[in-house]
């Protein structure tokens, strides 16, 4: 799994990596479909995709784009607010059950 975000990524990922873990950014889904088109360029199966940090409102959008993972970040907070955050993206996915 390689990581980043930068403009050479995909050079390292189709190089030395099984997988690309990059960060939501700006732009990212247009570059995701980049990536699948030129790993199926260089003849590459395709190269699975975990984005690493994502909201969950943003993931049927990397979903279309080719990810096969959408890897939730919580960031540190009090207790009771990591608990709010952690029932709201339980309600999420219960409201995607049977998708």
């Amino acid at each position: 799994m390689v990581g980043g975000n930068g403009p050479r990524v995909a050079d390292r990922v189709l190089a030395y990596g099984d997988e690309w873990l990059p960060e939501p950014e700006d732009g990212l889904t247009d570059r995701m479909l980049r990536f699948g088109e030129r790993a199926a360029e260089a003849g590459a199966a395709r190269v699975p995709i975990t984005v690493y940090g994502v909201d969950p409102a943003d993931v049927d959008a990397y979903a279309a784009a080719g990810a096969h993972r959408c890897v939730y970040w919580l960031p540190p907070q009090a207790p009771d607010d990591t608990a709010s955050r952690l029932e709201e993206v339980a309600e999420w996915v219960r409201s995607r059950k049977g998708r």
